[in-house]
Parts: structure tokens; sequence; C-alpha cells
């Protein structure tokens, strides 16, 4: 299947996801989290792949949600919003119900609704580079947080809820939401 938004690469039982819009810091659009889903069905089914490894183009692994798609009217962009906000959740689950393991290997931003995404996979890999938070909390947005009570310690989860701060790789190690951290040329190979 060929994709327009990431990229699906299979290889010795490895499939690699990787979040391609660079440009928009791989913000989560209708379209990303569409393929994203049919990808992660693709690998789902794949009998010959036993593991997956999630990535982002870039400098970011995802900056969240695309909250300004390049659309000419209102309800085109709240449609837009509505359906990432439908799309989200879907996602999360999928990936968290994945057959294979899963692995976030996190380069540069992972906010918001990519910061969920990232602490979905089984194992998390950050770059030195790497900065996770729920920044949108300071604009009174909200994080489709399904899932980051059952990730991350109750007091680490408030701090990022509460403040809207973000932290760096080695915070975030510390606060057990990552499992490692590795120099930024080395993360794929170590994922």
């Amino acid at each position: 299947m060929a994709y327009d938004v990431i990229k699906l690469d299979k290889q010795d039982r490895i499939a690699v996801l990787t979040l391609n819009r660079p440009e928009k810091l791989n913000a989560l659009s209708h379209d990303l989290l569409e393929e994203f889903v049919d990808a992660l069905d693709d690998v789902q089914a794949d009998q010959d792949i036993s593991v997956l490894v999630l990535t982002g183009t870039g400098r970011a692994f995802s900056s969240g949600f695309d909250i300004s798609p390049n659309l000419e009217h209102e309800e085109e962009a709240a449609t837009a919003h509505w359906d990432s906000t439908h799309y989200n959740p879907r996602a999360i689950m999928k990936l968290w119900h994945m057959r294979q393991p899963t692995i976030s290997a996190v380069n540069g931003f992972a906010l918001a609704a990519g910061n969920v995404l990232a602490m979905t996979a089984d194992i998390v890999i950050a770059s030195e580079d790497a900065v996770f938070g729920e920044p949108e909390i300071r604009h009174v947005a909200h994080s489709p947080a399904i899932l980051l009570p059952y990730m991350i310690p109750f007091r680490h989860l408030h701090w990022l809820y509460f403040t809207g701060d973000t932290i760096d790789a080695k915070t975030a190690e510390k606060w057990n939401m990552v499992n490692m951290v590795v120099p930024a040329d080395k993360l794929m190979a170590e994922a």
C-alpha cells in the first residue's frame, strides 16, 4: 500500500512506521492518523513481522494534533479537528492492542497527542535531544491521554498536566516514561 504522510518499511521481521510530515513536525492530521491506522492493520496482519518500531522524520517524533490545517473555511477546519480527535483514540487503542511488541524511537519533540502516541508503545527509547510534554494544557486544550495514567506515575502525570511544562529525555527516563536515552545517531540502531 502506498502512503503519503507516513512511511512503512519492513525488513528482517521488523516493521518501521515513520511519521513523515517533517515540515509540520509530524503533527497528527486526519490523513496521517488514517494512514497510521491502516499501517497498523497491515503490520498486525503480517505474520512475518515480529516487532514494530515507531519514529518520526526530522526534528520531531510528533508535535501533537495539527491545529492549523490549511483549510479555507471554519466549518472545514472544525470537521478536520473533529476527525483528528476521532482518529487519535482509535490509533492509540489499535497501537495498545498490537499483536507484536512495539517500540517508540523518540527523536526531538513528543508533545501533546504525540507524547501520548509515543508513550503507548511497549518500550520507549529516546534520543538525548527528545522533549516530552503536554503544553496544550496552557491553552485550555486537552490531550487524549486515555492510557497515560497506566504508563507513568501519577505525580509525574499531574506535573505535566497541571503545569504544561516540557521535560528533557533524561528527566523522562528518571520519571520512568522512557526505558533508555541514547545519542541521536544511535537511536534507530538501538530500537
